[in-house]
């Protein structure tokens, strides 16, 4: 999922804070989009969530997913206007193990903040990345009232 960022600013901070309502809204998207792939965007500011944009995965795949570039533009927009960042962008591993791909990686915007992954295997499994070139470093994700 790429997109021309425009002006906003994006966060580089190693933790992101997230109010219980919007963690488990993350969840129950993941859980109705099963068995494919869930995608949204995580906007706010100094590293807490404000807000949740969930997108439909357009190309109903069990293993990635693909959300239009004038969907993401016009939330980018919307996130702009409110004068948040992009903290993250979320995705669901029906599946798998809450750790990102290799295509994952490749794949993740440079302006796109953390990369979130709730995994729906076994127990339920959210956790949080920076992607540095072709790596990551997971980062501490806290669940807040």
């Amino acid at each position: 999922m790429a997109a021309d960022m425009g002006t906003i600013q994006i966060t580089t901070s190693p933790r992101l804070f997230i109010p219980m309502n919007l963690y488990l809204d993350i969840f129950q998207h993941c859980k109705s989009e099963f068995p494919y792939e869930a995608v949204g965007l995580l906007s706010g500011l100094d590293s807490t969530v404000k807000q949740v944009w969930f997108f439909q995965n357009e190309r109903k795949s069990r293993t990635n997913y693909y959300v239009g570039i004038e969907q993401i533009k016009d939330v980018i927009n919307q996130i702009s206007i409110q004068k948040e960042e992009l903290l993250a962008i979320f995705h669901s591993h029906p599946t798998a193990r809450p750790l990102p791909s290799n295509k994952d990686i490749r794949h993740h915007p440079k302006a796109g903040g953390f990369m979130v992954i709730v995994s729906l295997q076994n127990n339920i499994n959210i956790k949080a990345f920076q992607v540095i070139k072709e790596s990551y470093k997971e980062v501490a994700i806290y669940i807040i009232e």
